[in-house]
Formats: C-alpha cells, structure tokens, sequence
C-alpha cells in the first residue's frame, strides 16, 4: 500500500511541513522530513516543502527562500 503523502507528490500536489505538537517540535520536524524521504521525495523536494512551499501556503511567499536581503 502507498501512503497518500507519496500518492500526492507523485501527482504534484504541493507538499507542506508542519506541526501543531508544542513540545518537541523541532524533533518532530525533523522526524517529519525523514518521513517524507522515506516515501520516495527527494532530499531537495524535502527542503522545498519545509521552507518556500510551507511560507507561500501560510501566505508569506516572501519568506522561506534564501537570497541576498531576505529575510532570515
């Protein structure tokens, strides 16, 4: 069986990171990251979800990507 999170980046359907677990959530982060490669994403597809995919779908397009003057 394929996790539905594999079946949506095969599809293209834009993937985001996230947690709402207040304690531990950069562990969780990290472990959500993992995850993500373990389903067949690539490391650099990993990175995208968590920076410049995860701000534009919060609203911030602005942020999550590096450039000389952005934001840090």
């Amino acid at each position: 069986m394929t996790p539905i999170a594999a079946k949506a980046a095969r599809l293209g359907v834009p993937i985001v990171t996230g947690t709402d677990v207040l304690d531990r959530h950069g562990d969780l982060l990290l472990t959500e990251l993992e995850r993500l490669v373990a389903i067949g994403m690539t490391p650099r597809d990993v990175l995208t979800a968590a920076t410049a995919t995860s701000a534009a779908a919060a609203g911030r397009p602005d942020a999550g990507r590096l450039r000389v003057g952005g934001p840090a």
